[in-house]
């Protein structure tokens, strides 16, 4: 498992690969990355499972800082809630990260305590970009999907939570509908329970 990169000189392709990978630690870890680019240029890379991990990227965005390296984020109930996945938070995949209002987001695939569980999303919330997390809770409860990655953006004035299911016909783990739903923020800039 790797995180690689393809170039190109439009939006719409056609891509090459850059012929090297930008991650590559040799463990299972190094899959579904998320970048953001912060106020002040600073590219951001997390990625992870079962651990959150980041690099910051240069600004050719297809090398990252080596000085800095990968890091690895502390795997605490405080920052990602107790749960059922192999570090005993229930961070599992998927990490999606932004900022908005000056507040970091962590949304991420998430498992409960217990097993036999699919996955739900649960966030994070942070004043750098960095960390510490503080853990804001469940975000959505899980479906019949084993396995459901998010993303969240906001579109004329209006927020928007992406996902997926298999409740199509003829859906399975591995063929899966891209859904999405509308939702609201808190005041505090914190984010209640989204229906599925």
């Amino acid at each position: 498992m790797a995180i690689a990169v393809g170039v190109s000189d439009s939006p719409a392709g056609p891509f090459r690969d850059i012929g090297h990978p930008l991650v590559d630690e040799g463990d299972w870890n190094d899959i579904d990355p998320t970048v953001f680019i912060d106020d002040d240029g600073q590219a951001y890379l997390y990625f992870g499972n079962p651990e959150l991990r980041y690099v910051l990227l240069n600004e050719d965005m297809v090398s990252i800082d080596e000085g800095t390296g990968v890091v690895r984020i502390p795997m605490t109930a405080e920052a990602f809630g107790k749960g059922g996945h192999m570090t005993g938070t229930s961070y599992g995949e998927g990490p999606w990260f932004y900022k908005r209002n000056g507040l970091y987001y962590m949304i991420y695939a998430a498992f409960a305590e217990g097993k036999g569980h699919n996955e739900h999303f649960a966030y994070a919330t942070s004043q750098s970009p960095t960390g510490p997390w503080v853990y804001r809770g469940v975000l959505m409860e899980e479906g019949r999907c084993f396995t459901n990655h998010p993303g969240i953006c906001d579109f004329r004035g209006r927020s928007w939570l992406f996902y997926h299911t298999d409740e199509l016909p003829g859906g399975s783990l591995f063929h899966r509908s891209v859904c999405v739903k509308e939702f609201s923020y808190n005041e505090d800039g914190t984010i209640g329970l989204i229906p599925r």
